[in-house]
């Protein structure tokens, strides 16, 4: 398969968090280097995003660093952090990247050569016929009208859908902007909510008016009480991970988990007081044994050792 000459990358690459934590590693500048070179050796091969060296043979991470002109620790971490992070997968050792050709759109790319490819040979033909004297044939102009028929649609085709996706934008970022001065956002969760409605529109997804009030509401809520940053994270969380809506209920997860509650029999320290040590040093004095103090009857317990307290200090 003849190699491609060219490869797409999206301007924001940069702001992708993948890439965001890639720069937090060591050698991040290395790492990066290796993931373009990756994407351009699947662009030369044309193969579908798998990267082979022949039909039977996979590139090796000893092979690769000989070719990257890298170290073989770098291009191991490189490749350990890509599949991490989904950027590429291991099938059948051989490494591949996952949605190579929708990425790449080369289904467009072969049509575009094949059109061209008629183009060239009409062209041909008739400069065949005007060399011979003779008069272009009607086979032929009939075959150089329908190529030019077929290509007028589908750009009228491509216009339709452009003009489509523009007014789905207009639209959305409309209303957006219509609605947001009725709600109280920081300024930088408005930023973050306009790239949340730039990838909806780039999913083929809009919202009406109900919808973006809705919207608007749940993030003004969640902003006042998680703050701002962690609306802005989960944003981002939910366009890396490519989900269809904003998953509000992850905050109130997240929030849990740093809660960190204490276990049933987790002993109760106040400051530098421990009512369990006052207690048993008081029980003991009196000569009985000392039961331990837990959560589920420390309050009930506190003030008695509070007291406890106080009456040890007074007496030693």
């Amino acid at each position: 398969m003849a190699d491609v000459k060219w490869i797409k990358i999206v301007t924001n690459i940069f702001d992708d968090e993948k890439m965001k934590l890639i720069e937090g590693m060591p050698d991040h500048d290395a790492i990066i280097v290796i993931w373009f070179k990756l994407l351009c050796m699947a662009g030369k091969q044309n193969n579908g995003g798998v990267l082979m060296m022949n039909d039977r043979v996979a590139y090796t991470d000893e092979m690769l660093a000989t070719i990257f002109r890298r170290p073989l620790t770098t291009v191991r971490l490189a490749l350990s952090t890509f599949e991490d992070f989904g950027m590429i997968e291991i099938i059948n050792n051989a490494i591949t990247i996952p949605n190579w050709e929708k990425h790449q759109t080369l289904d467009k790319l072969a049509e575009a050569k094949e059109k061209n490819r008629l183009r060239v040979a009409a062209h041909r033909e008739r400069q065949k016929a005007l060399a011979s004297g003779n008069d272009y044939c009607n086979v032929t102009v009939t075959q150089c009208n329908a190529i030019d028929k077929e290509e007028d649609k589908e750009e009228d085709k491509k216009k339709t859908i452009e003009k489509e996706k523009s007014k789905k934008k207009e639209d959305t970022h409309t209303l957006f902007e219509q609605f947001l001065p009725e709600y109280n956002i920081p300024e930088s969760l408005q930023s973050k909510m306009r790239e949340w409605l730039t990838y909806k529109v780039e999913r083929k997804e809009s919202y009406v008016e109900v919808g973006m009030k809705a919207l608007l509401r749940k993030v003004e809520n969640n902003s006042i009480k998680y703050g701002e940053q962690a609306v802005c994270a989960l944003i981002d969380d939910c366009m890396a991970n490519n989900w269809k809506g904003i998953i509000f209920d992850r905050l109130a997860e997240k929030t849990k988990t740093k809660a960190n509650p204490m276990q049933p029999n987790q002993k109760v320290k106040y400051g530098n007081f421990d009512p369990d040590e006052a207690f048993k040093l008081a029980l003991e004095r009196s000569g009985q044994n000392a039961p331990p103090i837990t959560v589920a009857d420390s309050e009930e317990l506190r003030e008695r050792a509070e007291a406890l307290k106080n009456k040890i200090s007074q007496s030693s």
